[in-house]
């Protein structure tokens, strides 16, 4: 699992979150897939700096 910046429970505060969640996504939950096999990830993983 990954959160976005500034919207992760287990480190920012709850109301801070929330309402960034709220303001970027809207009021909906929010979740999606990604293919952790597609090229762009080993891309990120694999860039430094």
């Amino acid at each position: 699992m990954a959160y976005a910046v500034g919207c992760n429970p287990d480190t920012d505060a709850f109301d801070d979150w929330w309402e960034l969640a709220r303001e970027e996504l809207g009021g909906d939950d929010f979740g999606e897939y990604f293919d952790p096999t597609e090229s762009v990830f080993a891309h990120i993983m694999n860039k430094s700096g």
